[in-house]
Parts: C-alpha cells; structure tokens; sequence
C-alpha cells in the first residue's frame, strides 16, 4: 500500500477583493444583488398541445453611485423549458 507524500506547504489566502472599492471611489454606477427568489409553474401556449416548465428568477438589485443608494430595482427573468415538472 502506498501512502501519499506529507504536504509540506500552506494553503494560500486568497487575495482581498478591490473591485467594489474600486467602483465607488470613482463614482461609478453600482448594482449589487441583494436577494434573488426562484419560482417555477406548469405554461401552455393556446395553440400547443403539451405543456412546458416555466421558470421565473426575480433579482432584487441595489444600485449605488459611489456611496449613496440611488434606488432599488427589481428584474425578472423568464426560462421556458420543455423538461417535465
């Protein structure tokens, strides 16, 4: 049986993310994803004969320029898919 070789280093630390600092010390426009809801219900078109999966995402977004919050916004996000319920 072979045994494997004793890891002789240290995991790395991962890098501090400057990104959104970044963005608002320029003033730059801002979206942040606050909460995102997922439902899901059977659709059928008037002229199909069978019945598809819909698929709504809704995002509830947060957009920001430099530090202030301008206003929230809220996107759906529709999926048609023909995988049965």
């Amino acid at each position: 049986m072979r045994v494997p070789p004793e890891i002789k280093t240290e995991p790395r630390e991962r890098p501090e993310n400057v990104k959104e600092q970044i963005v608002r010390e320029r003033g730059f426009l801002n979206q942040r994803l606050e909460s995102e809801q997922v439902a899901e219900f059977e659709y059928q078109p008037g002229q199909c004969q069978k019945s598809y999966r819909m698929v709504v995402l809704r995002k509830n977004l947060s957009i920001e320029r430099g530090e202030k919050v301008l206003f929230d916004e809220i996107r759906y996000f529709f999926y048609i898919s023909n995988r049965r319920i």
